[in-house]
């Protein structure tokens, strides 16, 4: 074999082998683009899975908190309402003992409606307190952004249950404080207790 053989062969061999490397390079792309193609599409149905899972839970959360606020908003408004009716009783009483406080004679007779007047002075204003907390909580529900809807059902159901046991300890102090006045009235027809 010549130099010229061998060249040519050479030559042939390098064509052959750039040609296979070309063949089998361009199957490996190809295989790389269809795998690459695969990957996309999985994550496109992955993000539209949780994208459909996003917009079902806050179709889910959006009226639970609206009926939550509405709630809120309307046992707010009726504790409003009751506050102000006890403190306009409580007013009334309380303008009823300072007349009956003038009267010395009369001053000792007094003392159990004293006390029972100035316990729900006391519980009033602890209600009063306890009703700002109630509004505060609901304004943070109503913000917004909306804290998580369990973050304060517990402690928003503990102010409740307070208010009420409040609210029942308010009316039947002035209950009592109705029968004492009653009571005082019997004992002093005289007297100028409506």
């Amino acid at each position: 074999m010549t130099i010229q053989a061998w060249t040519l062969l050479f030559s042939a061999i390098t064509s052959g082998l750039v040609l296979v490397g070309g063949i089998w390079l361009k199957y490996v792309v190809d295989q790389q683009l269809r795998s690459k193609d695969t990957t996309i599409e999985t994550l496109n149905a992955a993000v539209k899975l949780h994208e459909a899972e996003i917009a079902n839970l806050k179709g889910d959360r959006a009226p639970a908190i609206a009926t939550a606020y509405k709630t809120m908003r309307e046992h707010a408004d009726r504790m409003t309402e009751d506050t102000q009716k006890l403190e306009e009783r409580v007013d009334e009483l309380n303008r009823m003992f300072e007349e009956l406080k003038t009267s010395e004679s009369r001053a000792i007779e007094l003392i159990p409606l004293e006390t029972k007047l100035a316990e729900n002075r006391g519980m009033l204003f602890a209600w009063s307190l306890l009703m700002g907390s109630i509004n505060t909580y609901t304004e943070v529900m109503s913000s917004p952004t909306p804290p998580e809807e369990g973050l304060f059902a517990n402690f928003y159901q503990r102010m409740y249950e307070v208010a009420n046991d409040m609210e029942s300890r308010v009316n039947s102090g002035l209950t009592e404080v109705d029968e004492l006045k009653a009571a005082f009235k019997r004992a002093n027809p005289s007297s100028f207790l409506r």
